[in-house]
């Protein structure tokens, strides 16, 4: 089978290294992959170019916007008849290479829609995202005529979590959607620290993009909270790049409240599987996950995870099973459930291994290809 993937930025976002994933697992069963890139710069580019796959460089933009002032509806005017104009070039290449099937890897844009409406070859679009109330993304031409684009050009839509389905469910058929989550390569594991239990000071984790909506900032205050109630042993270090005026937000916080030995930014980082191993717990405090991989992350790694009810936060997490829940925004009740394991350490081993077993189960690369390939046969045979 030849598959055209069509990636999104040049970066190493969760969406990315999902696709990624999804790439080698298409590579082991066989498959000819072809991806579009969109330029000859970044990780991503120097991952993907490590792999047995043929990349197509071509401009092409975001079809969503968060800004909508009148200089930005002229610069995405622009882009987005950049758009047209390369899709009917690489339409070209892509019947040359005999392409049997486009997937397009996000929500955020719309070229593999416009190779499907050149070219009549059928495409998935996969939506990761709440482009919309997670990341405040507008659509800049009619809402409803870019749903309808997306409905006409699409064989199948995947969705990564029940939240994301339910929510797409308003706007296309159930024949036309996909619910099938995300998965994640269990190649990195480490092995647990021995001494969790009792590790002093009691390490959390947080990982991600910092920024307003991944709600970072609730973090440091569940644990500014306990360290004013006298629990002083106890680190949170904060892992991931993300928006500089949030960030130094984040830092006038812990200058603030004198916690500046208790709190760690530590920036993007490539050994997060090594740092998870001398770690009790994690938090995820978004308030709106598509699906959540830092979440089954912590899980492989045995970490209990303590989590934002909502959205596909609220789907992977079984509360007092595999971690515990807290009310999205409330950092007192998130640092009552950090207070929760520092008071009963055996409840880290439990969890964490409960979380190990329910993720290994259900949310491993190999069985998300395993579906997704399933798709792709049936939409060539019908």
């Amino acid at each position: 089978m030849n598959i055209l993937y069509i990636s999104h930025e040049m970066e190493l976002g969760g969406a990315t290294i999902a696709l990624l994933e999804l790439i080698d697992e298409m590579i082991l069963k066989g498959n000819n992959v072809f991806v579009t890139v969109i330029a000859k710069e970044g990780a991503f580019y120097e991952e993907i170019s490590k792999r047995e796959v043929k990349l197509i460089i071509v401009t092409y933009y975001f079809w969503l916007n968060k800004k909508i002032k009148i200089r930005s509806k002229v610069k995405f005017l622009y882009e987005n008849i950049i758009n047209i104009i390369n899709a009917r070039k690489i339409s070209r290449i892509i019947k040359q290479n005999k392409i049997d099937l486009i997937h397009t890897n996000t929500s955020v844009v719309n070229f593999g829609l416009l190779l499907s409406k050149n070219t009549g070859i059928p495409h998935i679009f996969h939506v990761r995202e709440f482009a919309e109330r997670g990341l405040n993304f507008k659509y800049f031409l009619s809402k409803k005529k870019c749903l309808s684009f997306i409905y006409k050009y699409s064989e199948k839509i995947i969705v990564i979590s029940k939240a994301l389905y339910d929510e797409n469910l308003e706007n296309f058929s159930k024949d036309k959607l996909t619910l099938i989550y995300d998965g994640v390569s269990i190649r990195n594991l480490k092995k647990k620290s021995e001494n969790i239990k009792t590790l002093k000071p009691f390490n959390i984790m947080i990982v991600g993009e910092v920024a307003p909506h991944k709600r970072t900032k609730d973090a440091v205050l569940a644990v500014n909270n306990l360290i004013k109630k006298g629990y002083d042993e106890i680190m949170l270090f904060i892992v991931g790049n993300g928006n500089e005026d949030y960030i130094q937000e984040i830092r006038g916080v812990i200058k603030e409240n004198n916690i500046e030995g208790n709190v760690i930014l530590m920036g993007f980082r490539v050994d997060i599987d090594v740092l998870r191993a001398g770690i009790c717990l994690e938090v995820v405090c978004s308030g709106s996950e598509g699906f959540g991989r830092v979440t089954i992350e912590a899980m492989f790694n045995e970490n209990p995870v303590i989590g934002a009810n909502n959205t596909a936060t609220g789907e992977l997490i079984i509360n007092n099973f595999n971690g515990l829940l807290y009310e999205t925004g409330d950092y007192i009740g998130l640092s009552e459930k950090i207070k929760y394991f520092i008071d009963n350490p055996n409840e880290i081993e439990r969890m964490g291994v409960n979380g190990h077993s329910y993720a290994i189960e259900r949310f491993t690369s190999k069985r998300n290809a395993e579906e997704i390939y399933k798709l792709y046969n049936e939409i060539l045979k019908s």
